[in-house]
């Protein structure tokens, strides 16, 4: 019955019955010669003939090997009645019958094949397709995973170590105060302890803004933004600026958090390999996406061709930001030329 209510039958038919009426037209008084004429070096009835290839191999595309050689069939018991009682030379017409059933077949055959790896194809790519969805779900909870065992650790860190240490600076300088009998030896030892301790305290406080800036959760992407590029001047020298563009908005926590630590990556690597002077990261809003790229003056380096290629060089880095882009199925183009800088551009559908 679904095979009845699809067009395609109907079509078929149609031109099965075309091909029939016009093979037996003679008979019907359709045409009133019986002598058949010639075209391209074949008769009239041959001609005939090779037309019932159409509904053959259209069935065999539509239905299947099966249904071209169902049609196949139909056609070799049309066509042999003429052939046998009516035809003035019946072994020539059962003979062209014959090669033009065996021509469907094949035809019928050989579109079964591509059809058949048609569908393979079809499947390895839905199996490929499922993989690669399956890795990005993967990589996204990893992603998510590893972005909220940062922010335990720099919340701990700033809770717990960077509050005993804290409180130990504290006891230095009350034992100083309270012992003023102390050699001066000791005086300065203990001094120059109390610097080392808050020396190490300063440098955790910034290890820990630097694994999960708590401001990020708090004010969103563009005030972190601010914040990276205002410690980049005052560590490194190097003339950072921020550009805004468009109306500022929120995006969602997974935007900002991916689209931060591909700014962080950028304006580190900047920092470590570019021997820049000036920097800037700009981050535009348009309507349906946003747009960042980190641009340097820098000595660039020559780009190669792929993520492969990347990970190959030891530009691990760049790799990242590439596979923290598709994470939200943006894309991510890397300009970059020897002793012309480098230049970041992210676009997400957001």
């Amino acid at each position: 019955m679904r095979i009845i209510r699809s067009r395609h039958f109907w079509l078929i038919l149609a031109l099965f019955i075309f091909c029939s009426v016009l093979h037996y037209a003679e008979l019907m008084g359709i045409v009133g010669t019986t002598e058949p004429s010639f075209h391209f070096g074949l008769t009239r009835h041959t001609l005939d003939r090779i037309l019932f290839l159409l509904p053959i191999i259209y069935c065999t595309y539509v239905f299947g090997l099966t249904g071209g050689l169902g049609t196949s069939f139909t056609a070799l018991l049309v066509m042999l009645p003429r052939a046998i009682l009516i035809s003035p030379a019946p072994t020539d017409a059962i003979v062209e019958i014959v090669g033009v059933i065996l021509v469907g077949v094949l035809v019928s055959l050989w579109s079964w094949t591509l059809v058949k790896e048609k569908g393979k194809t079809e499947a390895a790519l839905a199996q490929l397709n499922s993989a690669q969805n399956n890795l990005r779900y993967y990589l996204q909870q990893i992603t998510r995973a590893q972005e909220e065992e940062r922010k335990r650790i720099a919340r701990e860190l700033h809770d717990d170590t960077a509050q005993a240490l804290y409180a130990l600076t504290r006891q230095v300088d009350n034992f100083v105060r309270a012992n003023t009998n102390l050699p001066a030896d000791n005086v300065s030892f203990l001094e120059d302890l109390g610097k080392q301790i808050s020396k190490v305290l300063q440098d955790l406080r910034r290890f820990s803004q630097d694994l999960r800036p708590p401001m990020l959760d708090d004010l969103g992407l563009l005030a972190t933004l601010r914040w990276l590029v205002s410690e980049s001047r005052e560590q490194c020298g190097i003339k950072v600026d921020l550009k805004v563009v468009g109306a500022e908005r929120r995006l969602s926590p997974e935007a900002e958090f991916t689209l931060f630590r591909i700014v962080q990556e950028a304006v580190r690597n900047i920092e470590r390999h570019s021997q820049a002077l000036k920097a800037e990261v700009k981050v535009e809003f348009g309507e349906g996406k946003t747009r960042v790229s980190v641009s340097d003056n820098g000595k660039g380096f020559k780009l190669s061709g792929s993520l492969v290629d990347l990970v190959r060089t030891g530009k691990l880095g760049l790799a990242g930001m590439e596979e923290r882009v598709r994470l939200l199925n943006g894309s991510i183009k890397i300009e970059s030329e020897p002793g012309k800088g480098t230049t970041v551009m992210i676009e997400i559908p957001i």
